[in-house]
């Protein structure tokens, strides 16, 4: 007998809606991948960083239609869904809300019984992480912002009426500060630490020397903001392993 179908939706759309999705799954942990640089006369080598590299998801879906042209326009709402650009949601039903974002990668085979078709279907994931909770808040000259997640997520900040000269974030907990010099007064200001870009009115600004790209770690991070605005608005979605 079947295993019970496993939800998965991908770029808003239930899978399971449509076709069976064999509860097993694959997926895998992170895979970090270390730096190390060889230095002639030494032993071994020196460490240099690491990253974590893309993840994977893999599943098998059934057509399980009485016919061989419904099973077949099953497959071709199905090479429809997977027909996206860029990376989209990608939810597994036992994450407990958590998604990712992934594309369709490789083949997709498809495999043909007497009374069902199969596909398997492989997705990869170009970030490590997965998402949840979307948080947003006002920011005022000393904000303690409480993030979920089991690991560090970028802080985005919007500012409108910026007031003249510099304006400058800082998270007290964990000693990043990024300044943002030479504001109009009354500008809008956008701060994506999650794309690494500043713009004032629209236009790429380049930060401060000393600046670094701001993140919150899980649990309480304080914000400071020094020379705001009308409106200064922080946005973290909390990030897992």
């Amino acid at each position: 007998m079947m295993e019970p179908s496993m939800c998965l939706v991908f770029n808003d759309h239930d899978l399971a809606d449509e076709f069976v999705v064999e509860y097993h799954v694959t997926r895998d942990l992170p895979t970090w991948e270390p730096t190390l640089v060889d230095v002639m006369g030494r032993d071994g080598a020196v460490y240099a960083g690491t990253r974590a590299l893309p993840r994977s998801v893999e599943a098998d879906l059934y057509f399980m239609d009485d016919t061989r042209e419904g099973r077949m326009r099953a497959v071709r709402s199905l090479a429809s869904i997977l027909a996206v650009r860029e990376p989209a949601q990608l939810v597994l039903g036992d994450e407990g809300g958590l998604w990712r974002l992934a594309v369709p990668q490789l083949e997709q085979p498809l495999e043909a019984f007497l009374n069902a078709d199969a596909a398997h279907v492989s997705f990869v994931c170009p970030d490590p992480w997965l998402y949840g909770e979307e948080h947003e808040w006002t920011l005022g000259s000393s904000t303690t912002l409480l993030v979920g997640g089991s690991c560090e997520a970028p802080i985005d900040i919007t500012v409108t009426g910026a007031r003249a000269g510099t304006l400058t974030v800082t998270n007290t907990t964990t000693g990043q500060s990024l300044s943002v010099s030479g504001v109009p007064a009354g500008a809008a200001v956008s701060i994506k630490s999650s794309e690494c870009v500043v713009t004032v009115n629209g236009t790429t600004k380049v930060l401060t020397a000393s600046s670094r790209w701001l993140h919150a770690q899980p649990g309480e991070n304080v914000i400071t903001v020094t020379n705001g605005g009308t409106s200064v608005v922080a946005s973290v979605t909390d990030r897992w392993w």
